[in-house]
């Protein structure tokens, strides 16, 4: 067991507000009711490859010289030298509500642990260069890539970080991370560090391994305060005219019903079925031309909630387009942050993570998961 490092409240402060980004490995109307027709199958569900949901959080354990030197060996020779936080975490299989998706209790299984390190950049959308590891039932991936850093303006002293990371190809293995991430400075919430992380892995799909838990206990005890989070899929997403409810500008639209799916308890792999009634829609509202990057808007329909009786919300940030190693599909992963108030959403951030057709923006090729993360009434069930 090695020594901690005692640090100084001030030190604990910084370290936490960077922790936010090291947590790595990783339209309008009402919400619809059940249809009658079966969901697709899972191949057509997730396309060529696996997705898994993990909640994670700070185990409180110092990172170790040997986590330290592979966290170097990541960011590689010109980011490390940026290096600011390490960080020892472990991940969790979640328990969501099958009928709206609120995790229900972050920390129902512990899964195994999970290493990252963040480093500085100059970038006023992405402060954060990550890189992290965790293993996978398929095999341990690493995944390096830039975060976002926004300052909360409910609870003082809070971050709240959206990471868009792109699985370095090894092994066989490739894909897409983000994450969903908030930190409580100086727990001023009663939370405790930590995020929701989406991985899409393809690659190796016959492969399987056994993910080890942790053998003890760890020293910080996981808290969400009232912080709360929702694991969707977006099923059926499709091409639509661009309906009024985006913005001035918006070149093209997708729409998609949003599904509640349970991880599966002793992996995160999203095996099971999503559940069979809609959770939600969205609509996503493209103001550019298939890029890198292309800004994005997303109108959200959740169950309604007193302070907000038609339960829709928008978000707004950036959709990034990231190489799989597939000739014509690429990774479409998205970071918003709401762009106003409601009683659904009154602060927080929203990642999605996905394939679509290489060229194109929102063609789907697999159904995308979306984590909805902040504070309000997400996850109420409509009375």
């Amino acid at each position: 067991m090695t020594s901690r490092l005692v640090l100084s409240r001030p030190a604990r402060a910084v370290r936490a507000l960077l922790a936010a980004l090291v947590l790595v490995l990783t339209a309008g109307g009402t919400v619809s009711v059940a249809s009658a027709a079966p969901l697709p199958s899972r191949a057509v569900l997730d396309g060529p490859g696996r997705l898994y949901a993990i909640r994670t959080f700070d185990s409180g354990e110092a990172a170790t010289a040997s986590q330290k030197a592979a966290c170097k060996a990541g960011l590689g020779p010109i980011w490390s030298l940026t290096e600011i936080s390490a960080l020892s975490a472990r991940y969790y299989s979640p328990t969501v509500d099958p009928q709206t998706g609120l995790v229900t209790k972050p920390d129902a299984r512990t899964v195994g642990p999970i290493f990252g390190c963040v480093g500085a950049t100059v970038s006023t959308t992405q402060p954060g260069t990550s890189w992290g590891e965790v293993p996978l039932s398929l095999g341990t991936i690493h995944a390096r890539g830039q975060c976002s850093l926004r300052f909360s303006s409910i609870q003082a002293f809070a971050t709240e970080s959206g990471c868009i990371l792109g699985v370095t190809p090894e092994n066989g293995l490739n894909g897409v991370v983000t994450s969903a991430s908030y930190t409580d400075l100086l727990g001023l919430g009663g939370t405790t560090t930590g995020s929701v992380w989406t991985a899409f892995v393809s690659g190796a799909a016959g492969r399987s391994q056994t993910v080890t838990p942790p053998s003890t206990p760890a020293p910080v005890t996981p808290k969400a305060g009232n912080l709360r989070h929702l694991i969707l899929r977006a099923v059926g997403q499709h091409a639509v005219a661009v309906p009024p409810s985006c913005p001035a500008g918006t070149r093209t639209a997708t729409t998609a019903d949003l599904h509640a799916q349970q991880p599966d308890p002793a992996t995160d792999e999203l095996i099971a079925a999503p559940s069979a009634a809609a959770a939600g829609t969205v609509t996503l509202c493209f103001e550019g031309a298939y890029s890198a990057a292309v800004q994005t808007t997303a109108v959200i329909t959740l169950p309604a909630g007193p302070a907000n009786p038609s339960g829709i919300f928008t978000a707004g940030g950036l959709c990034y387009h990231r190489d799989i190693g597939a000739t014509s599909t690429v990774g479409e992963a998205c970071d918003l942050a709401p762009t106003a108030r409601t009683g659904v959403l009154q602060e927080g951030m929203i990642t999605s993570n996905g394939l679509v057709t290489t060229g194109t923006n929102g063609a789907a090729q697999n159904a995308a998961v979306w984590v909805i993360g902040g504070f309000g009434t997400l996850g109420d069930r409509a009375s």
